[in-house]
Order: structure tokens, then C-alpha cells, then sequence
């Protein structure tokens, strides 16, 4: 960014940094004061409405209590007239009590300054008013009620009447219209900002600009029900509120008298125009000040460039290399200065480039001169390091030589002692398998033992179940033979106990002896059956055993063969790893030699590798030192070239320039 704008920027900084802050605190306080204007305005017009409300409706009220005690004090209840009535309305009241009225507590007659004639079945005694006014014992007001005579919408003012003993006598009221009350609210005058409502302590609308609201409850309203409970709950106050996306101002103030509540809905644009229009006028004025202050700063602006802008010339015509313009000098000033020590830089600076030119011609002389010196010297040295580089290399090549030689011996002295531990290794492995092999032969022979012994049981076995089936069969022969007796036995008892039977009285007691017989013949011809059945299973299991045993000896003489062949080839075994072993211990011997003789010959291959090693360095470190040289004087030939050059340039350059 330029210096004008800077400058600019810089003056309108310093004036918005004063400005603004006083202009922010006169709107800030513009705006409280008209919030207090309004507050205070609204406020005192709600307090004066409520104050006249209240006085309106007192004197009303003073009607009905002066007829009253002229109904209590001096005209007995039945020399009441309709004169009476109409004496009370006043030029004062006679339009806001619509009619005066008297319900008598002893017979419920009714009286009252109007032509209208009640029903026959009417009793004043049931109506709201009277009861209210009778529960109280004291001057009330009513809820808004369907007034028969009017047919409105009305309130009553209602006070009861005792007589001289303090007896209840009646009741005597007037009503307020609600149309007249809605008319009397209606005046209250808010210069068109909004309208103003009466609500009694219910919520119920008794006054409103609509009439369809009339006698409705605010609750149900949707703009006046979020209202409702503050003014309901406080004696005055105030409360801002939006309503159709629009900005409004509730002020209230009940009535003492009733308890009623006026109220005054005012549009906050419409009560806030005023400052509105304020606050647009000062924010323009600040915006025309600011048009101003910037027009100034550019004017200037443009003044305290100028001297500089000459300046800017001259320093652009120097920079093109014209070092004979000067600024002009006017005034005293810090400008003025500024140009007197710019002109005082010029002349230097021509001065300067004098010195400088006589300075290259003479660094151009002196660098070509050194030119052809090092042109010499490099060729010299470029012969001297090809000489060393050649030795050098042979060198390398000697020790390099000798050191692969030792290394390849190294891998194979290396390899023969891996080698010599492998033989070591596997004569341990086969003196371990030979151990192994000896402990299997032992568990082959132990093996054999036992197959044998298994073989001498099981012939036991055997011919302990052919004995067992020998005296199986022996058993079953006698006892059938047991059976036949047993037969034979039941046959004798069978005729004994004929013969008994024959022999009558004296034979009874030879029956009895003979059904014994007979039962045990039977109970033995059933025990006898019952041991050949398990003799029959015993024989059965026997020849099952004789089959099992028969093939364990032929699995035992499977096993035992088996045994055999597995000592054959342990054997055999044995054999080969004996071989093994003796040609493991040669291979040992040998290669046991080998190392010791590779050692002997690695130890003097390294003491030829160390000797060609010692002169390879040295011989890389002439060669080192050679090629250092070299590339000093390349450096020194290259630098006195770039320093011909420069000075060929800077002799050039300073010609372009005019002192």
C-alpha cells in the first residue's frame, strides 16, 4: 500500500478513535432517554387513566350508597317509589348508571327507576348481584352478567340495606354498561400508538375496542393471555412482548376501587418513532462528517506527498544510472532535510564510483598476470599427479591381491574347522544312536520274554476251560440223572396218595406225607432244569473262551516273529553304525591336520597382506597429497579467471553510469 492511502487511512483512524465513542455514547443515552420518556409517558397516563376510572366508578358507587342510606334512614321500605329512583340519577351519572334498583330481603319484591316490569316468578333475592352483595355485607361489585332490563352486557354496583335493629332489609344496586365502560375506556387518549382494555380480577374483558371480546376471557385470547398473569399478580407495571412477529409494550394499572385492571397495548415502532427518526438524522450526520474527514485527509495527504514524490523522481533517475540530478531544496522542514542529505548521498556515491572505476582497471591488469603464472603451475602439478596415480594403483593392486588370497584362505581354514566340528559332532550323534540302538536291542529281548510267558499263560488258560467244560458236561449228566429220580419220585407220591385216598380215615394221614413228597419231587425236577440251563450257558462261554484263546496264541506267534525280525534289524544297525564311527574318527584325523596347516599358511599371507598394505597407503597418501595439490591450483586458475571476469564486468558496468 502506498504512503497517501496510509496516510488517509491514518487520519480517519484517529478521528473515528474520537468520534466514534462520543457518537456511540450519544445514541446509548438518546435511546435511554427515550425508553425513559416513554416509560415515564405511559406509565403516568395508565396511573391517571386507573385514577380517573377509579373516580368514575366511586362516584357511581356514592349513588348507590347515598340511596341506600336514604332507603335505610328516612323512607320505610313500602312508601319506596319510582320517584325515588329517578331523583338519584344526577346529570353527572344519569349516562353511566343505565338503571337503580331495590331487591327486598322479607317478601323479594322489586323496585326499580325504569318501566320495565319483571315476571311473576322473578325474584331478586336469586340474582348475583343480591347474593354477592348480601355474602359481603358490604358495597361490590359483580361480574359482567346478561342485564334483563337493558339486555346488555352489564355490572352492578350492589349494597345491602339493614334497618334500625341492623336487620338485612334488602339490597339496592345500579348497573354499569359494559358499552358504557368500553366508551369511558375508549377516551383515555394514547395519540394513536395502540388501544386500551379493562379486565376485571377473573380475566374477563370488560372493556375492549373489539366488541366481539366484550364479556370473554383474556386467557382466551391469544395476544392478551401471556399478559394476563402479570397484571393479574402486580398493581402496575410494565412488559415488552411480540405478537405476529411484531414488537408491542404492555402498560397497566389497577383500579383500587374494584381491583379491576386498565391496560394500554402501544406498538414500540410507533412509540419509539420519535427516536428512531433521531437516531436515523445523527447516524447521517456522522456518515456526512466522516464523507468530510475523509475528503480532508486526502487533500492532506496529497500536500505532504509532494515534496516526496520529488524526491522519488530523482532516486528513480539515479537508479537508471544518471547520478547527475539533484532534489530541489525548499523550506526547513524534516523534507527539506531528508533532500539536503539525499543530494549529500549523490555526491558520494559519484565520488565512489570514480574510486571504483580506477580500482577495476587496475584488478584487471594485476588478475591477468595471474592468470598465466597458475596456467603454468596447473600444468605442472597435472603431470605430477598422473605419475603418483599410476603407482598408487599398482600398489592397490598388490595389496588387494594379497588380501583376497588371505581371505579365500581364511573361508577355508574356516570351512575346515566347521568341517572338523561337524565330524566331531556327528561321531558324538552315532556313539549316541549306538547307545540307543543297544537299549533297543535290551527292550526287543524283554519284549521276547514276556511274548513268551503271555504264550504259556494262555495255554493254561486254555486247558483250564476244556477242564472246566469236562466237568460242565459231567455235571449235566447227573443231573439229569437228579430229573429221572425227581420223575420217578412224583410218580411213587402220585400213587401213594391213591392208595391213602383208598385207605379212607386210616390212609389220611400216609396223603399227607405223600403231597409233601410229591412237591419236593417237583420242586427238585425244577432246580434240576434250572442248573442246566446254566450249565448250557457255561458250556456256551467255554467254547467262546477256547475261540478267544486260540487267537491270542496266533496274534502271540505274529508278535513273537515280529520281535525276531526287529532284533535282526537292530543287528544290523549295529553293524552299520560301527562303519560309520571308524570312518568318522579317519575323517577327523585328517581334517584335524588340514587346520593346523592352513593356520601356519594364513599367518604368513598376513604378514605379506600388512607389508603391501603399508605401502598401498602410503602411496595413496602421496597420491592424496599430489591431486590435493592439483586441485589447489585448478581452484586458484578457476578463482583468477572469475576474478578477470568480474573485473572485465565491473569495469563495464561502471562506464553505464554518469558522474
Amino acid at each position: 500500500m502506498k504512503l497517501k492511502p496510509k496516510l488517509m487511512i491514518m487520519f480517519l483512524a484517529a478521528v473515528l478513535i474520537t468520534a466514534l465513542p462520543l457518537a456511540s455514547l450519544g445514541l446509548v443515552q438518546t435511546e435511554k432517554q427515550a425508553t425513559r420518556n416513554v416509560d415515564s409517558k405511559l406509565n403516568g397516563l395508565m396511573a391517571s387513566s386507573a385514577n380517573q376510572l377509579d373516580g368514575w366508578i366511586s362516584s357511581n358507587a356514592k349513588v348507590i350508597e347515598t340511596l341506600g342510606f336514604v332507603i335505610q334512614e328516612g323512607v320505610p321500605e313500602g312508601e319506596l317509589t319510582e320517584e325515588y329512583f329517578n331523583i338519584m340519577k344526577l346529570g353527572s351519572n344519569k349516562e353511566s348508571l343505565s338503571d337503580l334498583y331495590y331487591g327486598s330481603e322479607q317478601d323479594g319484591s322489586f323496585m326499580n327507576g325504569s318501566d320495565w316490569t319483571p315476571d311473576a316468578d322473578y325474584d331478586p333475592r336469586q340474582r348475583p348481584w343480591y347474593q354477592e352483595a348480601k355474602q359481603a355485607n358490604q358495597l361490590t361489585y359483580s361480574d359482567p352478567y346478561l342485564d334483563m332490563m337493558s339486555e346488555q352486557y352489564a355490572v352492578s354496583i350492589a349494597m345491602p340495606v339493614q334497618n334500625k335493629e341492623g336487620t338485612m332489609q334488602g339490597v339496592v344496586a345500579g348497573d354499569l354498561l359494559l358499552s358504557t365502560l368500553t366508551d369511558t375506556v375508549g377516551k383515555i387518549n394514547l395519540d394513536g400508538l395502540g388501544y386500551t382494555f379493562l379486565i376485571d380480577k377473573n380475566g374477563l374483558l370488560l372493556a375492549h375496542p373489539d366488541d366481539k371480546l366484550v364479556n370473554t376471557s383474556a386467557a382466551d385470547n391469544a395476544e392478551l393471555n401471556p399478559l394476563l398473569a402479570d397484571m393479574q399478580a402486580n398493581p402496575s407495571g410494565q412488559k415488552p412482548f411480540q405478537y405476529n412477529d411484531e414488537n408491542y409494550l404492555l402498560f397497566y394499572h389497577q383500579i383500587p376501587s374494584t381491583g379491576w385492571a386498565v391496560g394500554s397495548i402501544i406498538s414500540e415502532k410507533l412509540a419509539y418513532a420519535e427516536y428512531y427518526e433521531l437516531r436515523n438524522n445523527y447516524i447521517l450526520i456522522i456518515g456526512i462528517t466522516l464523507l468530510v474527514v475523509l475528503a480532508g485527509a486526502y487533500w492532506i495527504a496529497t500536500l505532504f506527498i509532494k515534496p516526496l514524490r520529488s524526491l522519488h523522481g530523482t532516486s528513480r533517475q539515479m537508479s537508471s544510472g544518471d547520478f547527475t540530478g539533484r532534489v530541489q531544496i525548499k523550506g526547513k522542514d524534516e523534507f527539506a532535510e531528508l533532500g539536503m542529505a539525499f543530494n549529500q548521498m549523490s555526491d558520494q556515491l559519484s565520488t565512489l564510483f570514480r574510486q571504483v572505476t580506477a580500482s577495476a582497471d587496475r584488478v584487471q591488469s594485476i588478475s591477468g598476470e595471474m592468470q598465466e603464472h597458475t596456467d603454468n603451475t596447473k600444468r605442472i602439478a597435472e603431470q605430477i599427479s598422473i605419475a603418483t596415480d599410476e603407482l598408487a594403483q599398482g600398489s592397490s593392486t598388490q595389496a588387494e591381491s594379497v588380501y583376497d588370497g588371505s581371505s579365500r584362505l581364511s573361508e577355508m581354514s574356516n570351512s575346515v574347522g566347521g568341517i572338523n566340528r561337524s565330524v566331531e559332532q556327528s561321531v558324538t550323534m552315532m556313539r549316541e544312536a549306538g547307545e540307543a540302538m543297544l537299549a533297543g536291542l535290551q527292550a526287543v529281548d524283554h519284549q521276547v520274554e514276556l511274548s513268551d510267558g503271555n504264550r504259556q499263560s494262555i495255554d493254561r488258560v486254555g486247558e483250564s476251560i476244556t477242564l472246566l467244560a469236562d466237568k460242565s458236561q459231567k455235571i449235566e449228566d447227573i443231573v439229569s440223572m437228579i430229573q429221572g429220580i425227581a420223575s420217578q419220585t412224583n410218580l411213587l407220591a402220585l400213587n401213594a396218595s391213591i392208595e391213602a385216598a383208598r385207605a379212607g380215615e386210616h390212609g389220611r394221614g400216609f396223603a399227607v406225607v405223600a403231597e409233601e413228597v410229591r412237591k419236593l419231587a417237583e420242586q427238585s425236577a425244577g432246580s434240576a432244569q434250572d442248573i442246566i440251563v446254566l450249565l448250557n450257558e457255561i458250556q456256551a462261554a467255554s467254547r467262546q473262551s477256547v475261540s478267544e484263546v486260540d487267537s491270542a496264541e496266533h496274534g502271540i506267534e505274529q508278535q513273537v516273529a515280529a520281535v525276531h525280525e526287529m532284533r535282526n534289524s537292530f543287528m544290523r544297525i549295529k553293524q552299520s553304525i560301527e562303519g560309520i564311527d571308524n570312518q568318522l574318527q579317519q575323517v577327523s584325523s585328517a581334517t584335524t591336520e588340514l587346520d593346523s596347516s592352513s593356520g601356519k599358511i594364513a599367518e604368513v599371507i598376513s604378514s605379506v597382506a600388512a607389508m603391501s598394505q603399508q605401502s598401498a597407503a602410503s602411496t595413496e597418501e602421496v597420491a592424496s597429497s599430489t591431486q590435493e595439490q592439483f586441485n589447489y591450483i585448478t581452484s586458484i586458475s578457476e578463482r583468477s579467471n572469475e576474478l578477470a571476469q568480474q573485473a572485465n564486468t565491473l569495469a563495464e558496468e561502471v562506464k553505464k553510469f554518469k558522474i
